[in-house]
């Protein structure tokens, strides 16, 4: 007589439950125990009968159990925890646990492949919140405006800017009732400040208007900020920077010199100390001077848009495009020149909490972000979570064999779909929570990494952000209906027939299902990595693209009061080879120099990027003549003379033969002709194309025209910079020193790039880790289900080598399939990324090629082991249930 397991296992319950002295939840918990004994048994080979002998005498007789389950009953902590969960919920608990013990090495592969996904798309959605959470702060943010410009040259490039002209404010304010108050804002360049002995160079030095703080509420930790300004030389400092200079004594009433751009030389007292600014505030300040301090022309000057931004407040019930119908006629009153100088110029209000994300302006106060990366990030955390959610119940399935035996004989014992789908959810609830906690703990872990990269700080006002509560809990909701409901109805729906055969449908529309599962998971994978070599290319680009100046070699000073006497000691220095003197430098943000131009023949200005040089300029940068001579800097008959670049001489529509010679009016100060055209080089970063450039001789000691000291090295080691440290610091003992190293300074100007980069490797190497763990699960799964054709195929005479084939086949196809598909998706995104560059490579077909052979090659490595084990595995083990 044949032995039917699930039959003798229907009995011993029965008689258990006849005992009267085990609860349902009880009784559900001892046949989870007792089958999974009896499986153990069975894979190490022991008959099902004898296996069922062994369990239930291990477990012992059904009176002794009901005896023990009795003592257990009346103990205290399961008397509270019967309080405080129901019987079958700590049954199904426990029964998890204990199967999740059972399967460790699977069951953590599971679970940490789900934290990766939940770490990945909390961390984007903290810098997520973190990014769309400036400026919100200020008290009435909403009615916050920024006055930017935009205008369109003659030639149809497009500029805009955030700075304006320095009356813009106060006419604003006189002359459009709509606007509350306006307040100013003026960054100092580049200013010393001094105390005592103590002096710095500061580069967060901005003078203000009075009505700074009323229009926003920085808050003060000492003095009155409704009279901080009331003397016209005041200052507020921030609080770090009180500690700076005047340590734990009170800096209030103390006054502090101030020596540079604009103004000159102020003694300023301090009024007040705030607190240091968020970092989630496009705002960067250390010292708020008062406006009314300065004494210089540009106060009056309509005709020059310094670094000056002018914000608005609206009254209430004023409307924005009312506004701008005004303008018009604002700025025919006040910027005619300007508004003639181009083919169109208007003034832009930009609402304050748009400035850091969608800001266009240049010049901003601080570094703007980027909203198409941020979106771009949100839909990367998004698919990774995906890919994980996938990945999750690809393991299930591909586990399926065990768990639709356990569900055949939970039916027989009378187990209804509802309950196992119940039973599943929670197992699923379960492993999110485990994956939760690991994902907090990898948090904690990368999170300092994280900060460095982004610049995001760790606020607690984030973690506890109602978004970010709801974000996980939306993801957990997410979650248990992918991966828990749905793959649980699709098990409990197994026949107990084909649950107790361990038989797991092959229908072609359940495998479509997992192929297209691994699908989506290869095809994320695949747009990740050929993004990442076309992202990679063009970073190579960046450093490999001729910058049209040599800056491997050259440091630059500032400025030095006693410059011949300074060149004098440094030429001694025989790691010196040469010195040159300018107002800018290449490939170098620190400065700005826009200038209009009028030539013979045009009624229109050119806008031009204008610098003051020394006649060695062009040789400490290697800068190339292509035609005419140099300036001659020594010789005031060349005060008049200019030399352009190519692209100047384009724009001008001359050519290299006619140029030199050639008469233009520089910014209606200076007339004279063109001398000499020198080569294309970069002035910032290669998302800006080179501007049209001319330069001036450098003629006189103004410091306007001398602001940088260039040298060029030999050997460019430690001793070297602190023998020329030595020599500036002896002639200027009272200025602060600082050296810019071009080669830094040029990869700088690329930064976010390079980070941009790192991400979306991260990425890529998550994904593809992912993704590997899908494809083995997907491919364990299909070995499971062709476990008799596979014994089959053996007994037959099937090599090896042809059942790797046969089971590495669909992979192969799946994984060339989602790389090529990927191609529209790639070309989008990354043409979107590289529109940023005004110089950038192009995306090539060998980034495709590579891209589709790494995702083929990750893939049948991760199903190696599978194809494998398979291709080994005796045929008797396959076919003996059959």
């Amino acid at each position: 007589m044949n032995f039917e397991l699930n039959q003798a296992i229907k009995e011993w319950r029965k008689r258990l439950q006849a005992s009267g002295g085990v609860e349902d939840g009880e009784a559900e918990e001892l046949v989870s125990h007792l089958l999974g004994r009896i499986d153990n048994l069975v894979n190490n080979g022991v008959s099902e009968e004898k296996a069922f002998l062994i369990a239930t005498t291990e477990i012992g007789r059904v009176d002794e159990l009901v005896v023990e389950h009795r003592i257990m009953h009346e103990r205290t902590y399961l008397r509270v925890s019967r309080r405080i969960l129901p019987p079958l919920l700590l049954n199904y608990l426990k029964v998890i646990f204990r199967g999740f013990a059972k399967n460790k090495s699977y069951n953590f592969i599971n679970i940490i492949g789900l934290a990766v996904g939940l770490t990945c798309c909390l961390l984007i959605s903290y810098y997520m919140l973190f990014e769309f959470s400036f400026d919100k702060q200020f008290k009435g943010y909403e009615s916050i405006y920024r006055i930017s410009n935009r205008s369109v040259s003659f030639d149809n490039v497009e500029h805009m800017d955030s700075g304006a002209p320095v009356p813009l404010g106060p006419a604003l304010k006189e002359e459009f009732p709509e606007f509350k108050n306006t307040v100013r804002f003026w960054r100092a360049y580049l200013p010393t400040v001094k105390w005592k002995d103590n002096i710095f160079q500061e580069r967060k030095f901005i003078f203000a208007d009075s009505s700074a703080f009323r229009v926003f509420d920085f808050p003060f930790v000492k003095g009155n900020k409704h009279k901080a300004f009331a003397s016209p030389n005041s200052v507020v400092i921030s609080e770090s920077t009180s500690i700076k200079y005047f340590g734990e004594d009170d800096p209030i009433g103390k006054v502090i010199e101030y020596n540079g751009y604009p103004s000159g030389k102020l003694s300023l007292t301090v009024t007040g100390v705030f607190k240091d600014l968020p970092v989630n505030t496009h705002f960067t300040f250390d010292f708020l001077a008062s406006f009314d301090a300065l004494v210089t022309r540009e106060l009056i000057n309509w005709g020059s848009f310094k670094p000056v931004w002018t914000y608005v407040v609206l009254n209430k019930g004023a409307q924005v495009s009312q506004i701008k119908e005004k303008f018009p006629a604002f700025i025919n009153k006040h910027l005619l020149d300007r508004k003639e100088g181009v083919k169109e110029f208007e003034f832009i209000l930009e609402p304050l909490t748009s400035l850091h994300l969608e800001s266009a302006a240049e010049r901003p106060m601080k570094p703007t972000g980027s909203l198409s990366l941020i979106r771009i990030l949100g839909l990367t955390g998004i698919l990774i979570l995906l890919m994980s959610c996938v990945n999750f119940i690809n393991h299930s399935l591909a586990r399926a064999l065990i768990r639709v035996k356990e569900v055949g004989i939970r039916k027989t014992m009378g187990a209804v779909r509802g309950q196992l789908v119940t039973h599943f959810a929670i197992e699923v609830a379960v492993a999110f929570a485990c994956a939760l906690i690991m994902s907090a703990l990898l948090i904690i872990t990368v999170l300092p990494s994280v900060q460095e990269m982004t610049g995001a700080p760790l606020l607690m006002e984030f973690i506890f952000n109602i978004h970010f509560v709801f974000i996980v809990i939306g993801i957990f909701m997410v979650f248990i209906i992918l991966a828990g409901y749905l793959p649980s109805r699709g098990i409990a729906a197994y026949s107990i027939v084909n649950g107790l055969k361990k038989q797991i449908s092959s229908k072609p529309g359940s495998l479509n299902l997992r192929n297209f599962l691994i699908f989506f998971q290869l095809l994320i994978s695949s747009t990740l990595i050929i993004s990442l070599l076309i992202i990679g290319d063009q970073l190579r680009f960046i450093r490999n693209i001729d910058k049209g100046v040599t800056v491997d070699g050259i440091v630059a000073l500032p400025y030095s009061e006693n410059l011949r006497v300074l060149e004098q000691r440094l030429l001694t220095m025989p790691e010196i080879k040469s010195i040159a003197y300018s107002q800018r430098l290449p490939v170098n943000s620190l400065n700005y120099d826009g200038r209009r131009v009028r030539i013979d023949g045009h009624a229109d200005p050119f806008l031009v990027q204008s610098c003051f040089i020394s006649s060695s300029f062009l040789e400490v940068y290697d800068i190339r003549l292509k035609a005419g001579r140099n300036i001659d800097s020594e010789s005031k008959a060349d005060s008049n003379k200019f030399v352009i670049n190519e692209t100047a001489m384009r724009s001008f529509g001359w050519t290299i033969d006619n140029t030199i010679g050639k008469k233009l009016t520089w910014s209606g100060a200076i007339e004279g002709e063109v001398i000499g055209v020198v080569n294309d080089y970069h002035l910032e970063s290669i998302h800006e194309k080179i501007p049209p450039m001319v330069m001036l001789a450098a003629t006189d000691w103004d410091l306007f025209m001398r602001n940088f000291i260039s040298i060029k090295l030999h050997n460019a080691n430690s001793k070297t910079l602190d023998m020329i440290r030595q020599y500036w610091v002896n002639l200027n003992p009272s200025e602060v020193f600082y050296v810019v190293s071009l080669s830094e300074s040029f990869d700088k100007l690329h930064e976010n790039d390079q980070k941009f980069g790192r991400v979306i490797f991260y990425f890529a190497v998550i994904a593809i880790i992912i993704a590997m763990m899908g494809a083995y699960s997907i491919a364990a799964y299909s070995a499971e289900a062709k476990r008799k054709e596979i014994g089959v195929r053996k007994l037959l005479g099937s090599g090896m080598i042809s059942l790797m084939i046969k089971l590495s086949l669909p992979f192969f196809i799946i994984s060339v399939l989602a790389a090529v598909l990927a191609a529209p998706m790639v070309i989008y995104f990354m043409n979107q990324w590289l529109s940023s560059f005004a110089y950038h490579t192009s995306i090539n077909v060998l980034s495709f090629a590579a891209g589709i052979s790494i995702v083929v090659i990750i893939t049948l490595v991760a199903i190696l082991k599978v194809t494998l084990g398979a291709a080994f595995t005796n045929p008797i083990r396959y076919l003996r249930d059959e």
